[in-house]
């Protein structure tokens, strides 16, 4: 395999480039990225996700031609050295990605729900609020209780409960089962606090 006018798996090209593969994927972006994410409220597991994923594509290679296109010492070598690297990150990283996922057990089984049939339209009057539909997980603090039980922020309001596929209209006394579908409008800042505490795997 030829870029950049040499063999891409010359030895000058691949041990140094299997070197630095193994640096940025093990130690350079890990590193970045537990300082990047330090005052987020996100797990080991998942930061250790976030620095698997370091997959990289076309933006690297593009911006190795340019020393190429000039002519510059040492501009060839350098090229395939970036090609190379992105091959590595994809052929490892890209293989891996799913088996990580499962081994750090941040793997989630996503169910493809239909829309509830409400929408919260933004106006200057609902400018700071939010809808979202939280889902109910089976080892939930809330599952079991009624919704008069549970310490919600103050203001929030469940509009509607998906419980498979039938529709439910909540009151006071309505007990929240494991996977059900909650239907949340609130203030931002009460719906970031809500998912913080009651449904921290949301992705809200």
């Amino acid at each position: 395999f030829v870029a950049g006018g040499r063999n891409l798996f010359a030895p000058h090209v691949m041990v140094p480039g299997v070197l630095l593969s193994l640096i940025l994927m093990l130690i350079a972006r890990p590193v970045a990225v537990f300082m990047s994410l330090s005052f987020e409220s996100i797990g080991i597991r998942e930061k250790c996700l976030v620095s698997w994923v370091g997959l990289r594509g076309a933006a690297p290679i593009v911006l190795a031609t340019f020393p190429l296109a000039e002519n510059m010492p040492g501009s060839e070598v350098l090229f395939n050295m970036i090609f190379f690297m992105v091959l590595t990150s994809i052929a490892v990283q890209g293989a891996t990605l799913m088996s990580a996922a499962k081994f750090l057990k941040v793997a989630r089984q996503v169910d493809s729900l239909e829309r509830l049939p409400l929408e919260l339209e933004i106006t200057d009057a609902s400018s700071d609020r939010d809808m979202f539909e939280f889902q109910v997980p089976d080892n939930s603090i809330i599952a079991g209780k009624t919704l008069a039980e549970i310490a919600f922020p103050k203001d929030v309001l469940v509009t509607m409960i998906r419980r498979g596929k039938t529709l439910i209209s909540p009151h006071g006394d309505t007990v929240v089962e494991s996977g059900d579908g909650l239907l949340i409008m609130a203030k931002k800042t009460d719906m970031r606090e809500l998912a913080r505490e009651f449904f921290p795997d949301s992705g809200y």
